[in-house]
């Protein structure tokens, strides 16, 4: 997977480069995922040898108050290239400068705990497993 910064369309920085200095210009909204970022945003994370400090507005679990919000202002969402790809005409996106850290492409998939012995749940898992392993990916 590949990630950008997903924008309102009519952003003054939609559809161009983000540099290393125009990080600081924008505020961030941030998708709270349990047991991957809960603790510590990973935008933060990955700028902090740079010494730059993203001025995160909002850390939420809820994706469609994230996207409402930037669907109205300025503030940008790092996320999915295929998110992005999948956003109504509101929206736009801005790429990430090669210069820039990369973050890992890690996949995971989530399902309610009362779901995890149904049937379809094993069979995605074990599909998963297999194709991870065949590409010489171990969990």
């Amino acid at each position: 997977d590949d990630f950008a910064l997903a924008c309102r369309a009519t952003h003054p920085h939609g559809g161009k480069r983000m540099y290393l200095d125009d990080i600081s210009e924008y505020a961030y909204a941030v998708h709270i995922i349990q047991h991957w970022n809960e603790k510590e945003d990973h935008i933060s994370r990955l700028l902090q040898p740079f010494s730059v400090v993203p001025r995160i507005q909002l850390r939420t679990t809820h994706i469609n108050t994230i996207l409402n919000l930037v669907a109205d202002s300025d503030v940008l969402f790092p996320c999915s290239r295929h998110l992005i790809n999948q956003l109504d005409k509101r929206f736009s996106f801005i790429e990430f400068d090669d210069a820039l850290p990369k973050l890992e492409g890690n996949f995971g998939y989530v399902y309610s705990v009362k779901r995890r012995n149904d049937p379809l749940i094993l069979w995605v898992n074990n599909t998963v497993e297999s194709l991870m392993k065949s590409l010489g990916i171990e969990s």
